[in-house]
This record gives C-alpha cells, structure tokens and sequence, in this order.
C-alpha cells in the first residue's frame, strides 16, 4: 500500500469541494476548466482492516470545452447536476462562459463517486510510443508511483449538491 496523498482510494462516494479553478488548453489543444478539489467527508476509510484518512486529499478534475458542441457536453452535465442556472441566449439555448468558471464552481461541495488508480514509474517516451516504458526494480516488477483519484462528472449522483446556497449566490 502506497501511503501519503497518493494512496489506494476505495470506490465510493465521497463529498468533495472545489477550492481553485483555472483555464488551460488541453494536449488536444482543446479549451478545458481545470478543478482543484478536496475531499471533505468523510475523515477516513476503511482499506484493509486499517482506518486511511482521506478529508484533505487534494485531486484535480477537467472539464474539456468542445468548440462547436454545445449540451451534452461535460461542463453543461456538470452544471444541470449541481443545479447551476446558466444564462441564456436570444433563441433561449443554455451559454456556458468560461470567463466565469470561477463563479460558477469555486466553494461548491457536491457529492460525488472517487475511486483511484495505481500509475507506475516510466521512461520518458519515446517518439512514436503512446507512452514511456515501465521502470523496473531489480526483481521485475513495476515501481509504483502511487494511486491517481479519478473523477468523472457522470458519477455524480442527481442531488448530489450538499451546499445549494452558494451555487444560488454563485453570480
């Protein structure tokens, strides 16, 4: 087991909170709205008979901006789920403005399902190699790196918002 920040992460629902956001472009060259969050609750779990503290744990969630798509889309789904009004154009259709992540996102408390994965050690890649060559230890086996938190908007139960004042006074 991989201790620290970047320890195993069992499946289940958590209660996160979005601390940051931030506009990036992604390796696609795609817009995206990077999300700094933390786990909230609950204060520990049970991995293996022993009580891992996961409140505090920080983890990072993207929403991609797709030009041309429009609901549907991850940052629209994201919105509907944590009852976010968006405004509107002549024609009545939903405008998500990028301009305003923050006010959109930044101190809302949702609940959501984590789970994590385990990345491993490797060489940087190599041209035409999706992605570098595990690292070994001297008995052959892959050296961990540590378990990744995943997060995806589709496993946010509906009603999972836990604080719906602020998304009332979000703008």
């Amino acid at each position: 087991m991989v201790l620290g920040d970047y320890s195993f992460l069992p499946t289940r629902t958590y209660r996160v909170r979005i601390n940051q956001t931030e506009k990036k472009t992604s390796g696609a060259g795609y817009n995206m709205i990077a999300m700094k969050m933390e786990i909230i609750h609950p204060e520990a779990v049970d991995v293996e008979g022993k009580a891992v503290t996961v409140a505090g744990r920080k983890f990072t969630g993207h929403l991609m901006l797709v030009p041309g798509q429009a609901w549907g889309t991850r940052e629209y789904e994201f919105c509907d789920k944590l009852g976010i009004q968006l405004e509107k154009d002549d024609e009545g259709v939903d405008i998500f403005d990028d301009t305003r992540h923050a006010e959109y996102f930044r101190g809302v408390e949702f609940d959501t399902e984590l789970s994590s994965t385990e990345t491993f050690k490797t060489y940087p890649k190599q041209p035409g190699e999706k992605e570098g060559k595990p690292i070994l230890d001297g008995e052959g086996n892959k050296i961990s790196r540590g378990f990744m938190t995943q997060f995806d908007v589709s496993r946010i139960p509906d009603g999972g918002l836990a604080n719906p004042s602020k998304v009332e006074t979000a703008y």
